[in-house]
Formats: C-alpha cells, sequence, structure tokens
C-alpha cells in the first residue's frame, strides 16, 4: 500500500510527533523528542520550557512543531480522507490532528481555568466548542477514531492537570520534575493512548497514598489531581458534566475522634449519636464520580475506622452510622500520611491489607532540604514563588532578595519546616526585615540531617559541614560547641566558613 505522507522527511517527522502526542510532558523524553523531531531547528534557548510556569519565554520550538503540522495535515488530508496509507501511517496522522485540535483549543482552556478560579464553579456554555468541532470534522470526516465531545473533555483534562502540576507545584529541581512526572501518572497512568481509549472510565477505583515529611505540599498534590479529574462533556447543550473545583472534599482525619470522621466521611442518621440532631450526608455521598475525598494524616486513624475505610475501597460501598442499608461511593480517594507506615504495621497501628490497599498508586514527597541540595538558584526560585504568593507581584523581586540576603547569612540552615518554614521566613522578613528560626531540641539537627540525607550524594567533608552548621544554630558559641564536638575551636571555624 502506497504511503500515506509521500516525504520522506515529513514521514520521519510525523512518527516523532506522533511519539510526544502522548509522551509525559514532564519527562526527559518529551524534550528529546522535541529536539529529533525538529531537528537543525531546534531551539535550545526554549528547551527547558517544562521547568518553569513563569517564565517569559515563548514556546518558540512548539510554535514550529505545530505550524509544521498544520502544513503537513492539510497537504495530505485528501489522501487520508481517501483511505491511503496503511494502519500505522494512518494512526500516526490521527495522532497529529488531535494534537493539532488540542493545540488550537488550548488557549480557550486555560482562560476557562483562569475564570473558574476567579470566580467560582459555574455550569458555563463552552462557546468555542463548535470551531473545534468544526475543525475535528474538517480532518476527521466521517471516519471518528474518537467521538468530539471525548476527545473534547480529554483535551480539557490536559490543560488542567497541566496547569495544576506546573502551578501548584513550585520547583525547577530534578526532585520537583519526578515528582511533577509521578503526579501526571497517578493522573493519566504512563500510558496516555491507553488512558483516552478506556482507562479514564477506571482511575477512580484506583486510590492514590502521598507520603512525605509535613510541609512539603501533600495536600498540595492532592488538590492538584482533584482538579485533574476527567469530566465528561454534553455536545448537545456544550456543558461540561461538573466543575472541577467543586468536587474536592478534603479531611484531616488527626483532628477528629472516630465518631465525628465517620460522621463526616460516611454521614449519619438522625439520633445515631449524641449532638446528631437531623440526617447528614458525609463526603462519601455527596463526592460525585468526578469527585476525590482527601483523608489527610491517614496514618493517625483508628484501626477500627480502618477497617471501614478498607471496605470502602474494597467494595465501594458504605453505611451511615445509625443505617443498615447500603451506599455506593463513586468518587476517588487520595490519602497522605507523613508517618513510616512501614514501622507502624508491626507495632500494631495501622492494618497491613489497609496498607497494601492503598499502596497501588504511591507518590513520595521530598524535605525542602533534599530538593534544594544546596543549590542556592533553586532556593531562589522557590522564595520569588512564595514572595508573589504573600507580597504580590509588585513587591516579590524585592523582598526575594532580602531573603536571599538572610539566607546567605545563615548558610547551614536546613529548614526543618520545610516549604512551609520557607512561607513563614519571608512573612518574618517582610513583617520584621529578619527571620529567627525556632531553637529546636538536639535531636532536631539529626532528624533534619536525616531527611537531607535521603536525598543527596554527599561527600564525608560536606555531610561534616552540614552537621556542624545544623549543631551551630543550636549552640552558637564556638567554645560550647568544640566541646561538643570534642575537637578545637579552629577546626570549627572550618566547617562553618568562618
Amino acid at each position: 500500500m502506497a504511503n500515506l505522507i509521500k516525504n520522506k522527511d515529513d514521514r520521519t517527522f510525523v512518527r516523532i510527533i506522533s511519539r510526544m502526542v502522548y509522551c509525559n510532558p514532564f519527562t526527559s523524553e518529551r524534550l528529546r523528542l522535541e529536539a529529533e523531531a525538529l531537528g537543525d531547528s531546534y531551539d535550545e534557548a526554549g528547551r527547558d520550557w517544562n521547568l518553569d510556569p513563569r517564565s517569559e519565554r515563548r514556546f518558540v520550538n512548539m510554535e514550529h512543531i505545530v505550524g509544521r503540522i498544520q502544513t503537513i495535515i492539510e497537504a495530505n488530508l485528501g489522501r487520508f480522507h481517501d483511505g491511503k496509507g496503511d494502519k500505522p501511517d494512518r494512526d500516526c496522522f490521527t495522532a497529529l490532528g488531535v494534537f493539532l485540535l488540542y493545540h488550537q483549543c488550548r488557549t480557550s482552556f486555560d482562560r476557562l481555568i483562569e475564570q473558574t478560579h476567579r470566580n467560582g464553579p459555574s455550569q458555563r456554555r463552552i462557546s468555542f466548542y463548535p470551531s473545534f468541532l468544526e475543525a475535528f470534522r474538517h480532518y476527521f470526516e466521517e471516519e471518528q477514531p474518537i467521538s468530539p465531545e471525548h476527545l473534547f473533555a480529554c483535551c480539557f483534562q490536559l490543560r488542567r492537570a497541566y496547569h495544576h502540576i506546573f502551578h501548584f507545584f513550585a520547583g525547577k529541581s530534578a526532585a520537583a520534575t519526578e515528582i511533577r512526572c509521578q503526579l501526571w501518572q497517578s493522573i493519566f497512568t504512563h500510558d496516555l493512548h491507553r488512558y483516552q481509549r478506556s482507562l479514564y472510565r477506571q482511575m477512580e477505583k484506583i486510590p492514590t497514598l502521598i507520603t512525605g515529611p509535613s510541609g512539603t505540599g501533600k495536600e498540595v498534590l492532592a488538590r492538584a489531581i482533584a482538579f485533574s479529574r476527567y469530566i465528561p462533556f454534553d455536545g448537545r447543550d456544550m456543558v461540561f458534566k461538573s466543575d472541577f473545583t467543586s468536587g474536592f472534599f478534603p479531611i484531616n482525619l488527626s483532628s477528629l475522634s472516630p465518631t465525628l470522621i465517620e460522621s463526616e466521611l460516611f454521614g449519619h442518621r438522625k439520633g445515631a449519636f449524641t449532638g446528631a440532631l437531623q440526617d447528614r450526608d458525609g463526603f462519601f455521598s455527596a463526592c460525585g464520580p468526578e469527585g476525590t475525598v482527601f483523608l489527610d494524616e491517614i496514618g493517625d486513624t483508628d484501626p477500627e475506622i480502618q477497617v471501614k475505610l478498607l471496605r470502602v475501597l474494597q467494595t465501594r460501598q458504605f453505611q451511615r452510622l445509625g443505617d443498615v442499608d447500603s451506599s455506593s461511593f463513586v468518587g476517588k480517594i487520595v490519602a497522605a500520611t507523613n508517618q513510616d507506615m512501614e514501622r507502624l504495621i508491626p507495632e500494631g497501628k495501622f492494618r497491613e491489607d489497609f496498607y497494601f490497599r492503598l499502596r497501588s498508586d504511591v507518590i513520595e514527597t521530598r524535605s525542602l532540604a533534599a530538593m534544594l541540595k544546596g543549590d542556592r538558584e533553586e532556593l531562589h526560585f522557590l522564595a520569588e514563588y512564595a514572595a508573589v504568593q504573600i507580597a504580590g507581584e509588585e513587591e516579590a523581586a524585592g523582598l526575594t532578595e532580602d531573603f536571599m540576603r538572610w539566607s546567605d547569612e545563615h548558610p547551614g540552615h536546613s529548614w526543618p519546616g520545610n516549604f512551609r518554614e520557607l512561607e513563614q521566613a519571608i512573612r518574618s522578613i517582610m513583617v520584621h526585615g529578619v527571620y529567627n528560626p525556632p531553637k529546636l531540641s538536639r535531636g532536631s539537627a539529626t532528624r533534619g540531617l536525616e531527611e537531607q540525607l535521603a536525598g543527596t550524594r554527599w561527600t564525608l567533608k560536606e555531610m561534616t559541614e552540614r552537621y556542624v552548621q545544623a549543631l551551630h544554630r543550636e549552640t552558637p558559641v564556638l567554645e560550647e560547641l568544640a566541646r561538643r564536638l570534642q575537637v578545637d575551636r579552629r577546626t570549627v571555624k572550618r566547617y562553618l566558613g568562618k
């Protein structure tokens, strides 16, 4: 059978792009495929577009790719409609059409996302769907590899996921990029083509467990997953079935008694316990198929609650307090903990069967020290990101520089409070012009160091310097610190860089 695309260079380009279409945008493979597709016309200045959401760089490489796709599609569309080419060729051509449709509505979806965050939920008609449908019919005519409504819903989900992963979770380091990759897979799996084909109907059945130290953004990740769920689109009425911001149901399990946890999650009948004055639906009832229940501090739950939550995960059924009838849970569960779950199980504090039922999809956050690894540029990036949220765009640059001066004067600070402490430090510097870290117990320096070591490849010298600097914050008098370390004062000063 004759090739669908006659030009050899165009055929090579199309095959590369067809792989790129379904690639995780936060992987090195995605960047490699862009470079491979463009060859000599690839612009290195636009290489790292997926690291900084606030970058002012134009996505020059993507603009070149989209322009060439447009030219190839229009030049070969007649042959595609005439049935030319074998199945692999036609599948590649279809992937190009899908990719072009996505980019044609990308800006409109971005505006919709921003408007929803700014103005709140609304069941608005999507005015740009008719133009999307017209383009869809132009590319595919009667041969529809995917329904236009489903493709439109997938495009909206892709934009929401990209927006919330990129803008909710800050950082340019390799560790931050790795977490973004994992988060993307938690939403779409590692095979986006398979997800688009069928798995979008199944993902609510797979719980996500987010682990890591306190203050490392676990709820931020949970919210990003919740805001990026698949939402069906009604092409006749031109509306999405639900609003993406209204389906997130967070509960901190460590702050409530078992009875209140059950009431919040399962609901209750009137008279089920003292104070239950009327029937009440819980989160599992209120959460629709596009919704997400977030169970924060899951490691602190009572064993009896764990049994009931295990039943929800296994059977998707639950009962309200005081009720004998079962109801169905149709949403997704995301759980988070800062506990060492594998230590809790032998101690009898956490059920092994519940733990293994939770951990089909695990994302592990890192301590701030492990994310930074002493990288001043990364600290500046994160500080500026936080300063924008705290003081606004106008004052962010100056406040960031104030913070960096403080940081340069305290090079040994290990950020035991993680990103939450970084935000508080910036607030303190904004208000008082200085940040005074809390004086933690002697063991705290060791705990902070252990968190850093988990993500580093320090030399013995670097590790010793960090340890001495951490102890110096607790023991600022050099003579006393030298006695504690059983070395002379000059050795201490050398490790402190003095």
